[in-house]
């Protein structure tokens, strides 16, 4: 059948990957929009500049678990100041 051979072939299997992983980080940063802008509107601007830079899904998904569990708006701020040090 011509869906197994499609994901059989390495070719298709690397779009498919690819497209993934962008589909996953994407989620991520809609993730942090709603979050900081629902939970900590003064942050949008420090969460928008963090997001303009090429990010890994891995670290938007600690900052989406970060953000998610504080409910302190310095910690929250704290907490994408770390990242940003971090990833410069």
């Amino acid at each position: 059948m011509l869906h197994d051979e499609l994901r059989e072939n390495w070719a298709f299997q690397e779009i498919w990957q690819e497209g993934y992983q962008q589909g996953w980080r994407e989620g991520m940063r809609l993730a942090l929009l709603a979050i900081v802008g629902t939970r900590f509107p003064e942050l949008l601007s420090q969460v928008k500049a963090l997001m303009e830079r090429e990010r890994d899904v891995l670290t938007l998904e600690r900052l989406v678990i970060t953000l998610l569990l504080t409910q302190d708006v310095e910690v929250a701020a704290q907490s994408l100041s770390n990242d940003i040090r971090v990833s410069s």
